[in-house]
């Protein structure tokens, strides 16, 4: 479900290994160059889509944040 663009320079991802109820299941974060990567990303017209599948078969968060 995930679609591949230039713009995503490192993509982490796994299941949640904490036993707790409140935490996520799952983890996915996808790293950029820049912010304007980061956004041309977000709203690119093959991304929304993908956006949507996800929608369908799980419950999403988002946090924007700057990682050194």
């Amino acid at each position: 479900m995930l679609f591949r663009s230039s713009l995503i320079r490192a993509w982490e991802h796994g299941p949640n290994r904490t036993a707790d109820a409140e935490a996520w299941d799952y983890g996915l974060r996808a790293g950029f160059d820049n912010e304007i990567d980061l956004h041309a990303y977000f709203d690119h017209p093959a991304h929304l889509p993908v956006v949507g599948q996800w929608q369908e078969i799980a419950e999403l968060s988002f946090a924007d944040f700057q990682s050194e």
